[in-house]
C-alpha cells in the first residue's frame, strides 16, 4: 500500500524528492487499506503540509543528533552520568612497569630541570642588572628621579 500512495504523491506532487515523500506515504500507508481511501488520504494532503512534516522531521532529527552528542562528549545517559568502566582484572605487571617508566622518566626530568635552573641565572636577575648598570634602559632603578635626568643647566 505504501508504494501506491507514493506513486499517488509524485503525481500530485510532481518535482518534490521521494526522500520529502516517503515519511508522509508511510504515514498514510498506516491509515489507508483500501485504495480509494488512499487516493482520499492523499488528496486532502497539501504542499504547505509536506513542508510542515518534512521540516518537523529534520528539527527532530536534529534535536536527537545533538542530545546524543552531547550526552557522548559528557560520559551521560538519559541525563546521569554514566559509571566509569572499571580497568579489567589482568594486566597489573604491565601497569608495574609502567608506573617504573614513569617514575624514571620524572626523576630525569628533575635532574634535567635543576641542572638548567643552576647553569642560568634568573631573567629578573638579568634584566635588573641591566637596569642598574645604567646601560641601554637609562639607570632609572638606580634611584635616580627622572626630573634629574632631563634637568639641563643653563647658564
Amino acid at each position: 500500500m505504501e508504494e501506491t500512495i507514493l506513486s499517488l504523491l509524485r503525481t500530485a506532487f510532481p518535482g518534490l524528492s521521494d526522500q520529502s515523500l516517503e515519511p508522509t506515504a508511510r504515514k498514510l500507508a498506516r491509515t489507508a487499506t483500501t485504495e480509494e481511501e488512499a487516493k482520499g488520504a492523499v488528496g486532502k494532503i497539501t504542499l504547505q503540509q509536506l513542508f510542515d512534516q518534512y521540516g518537523d522531521r529534520r528539527a527532530t532529527g536534529a534535536q536527537q543528533t545533538a542530545v546524543a552528542n552531547y550526552e557522548r562528549t559528557h560520559n551521560l545517559k538519559d541525563g546521569k552520568p554514566v559509571a566509569a568502566q572499571q580497568p579489567q582484572a589482568g594486566g597489573g605487571e604491565d601497569n608495574g612497569a609502567l608506573l617504573q617508566a614513569v617514575a624514571a622518566l620524572a626523576a630525569r626530568l628533575d635532574e634535567i630541570d635543576g641542572r638548567h635552573s643552576a647553569e642560568r641565572a634568573p631573567v629578573s636577575a638579568v634584566i635588573f642588572s641591566k637596569f642598574q648598570r645604567g646601560g641601554r634602559f637609562g639607570g632609572r632603578l638606580c634611584g635616580r628621579p627622572m626630573k634629574q635626568e632631563n634637568q639641563q643647566d643653563y647658564p
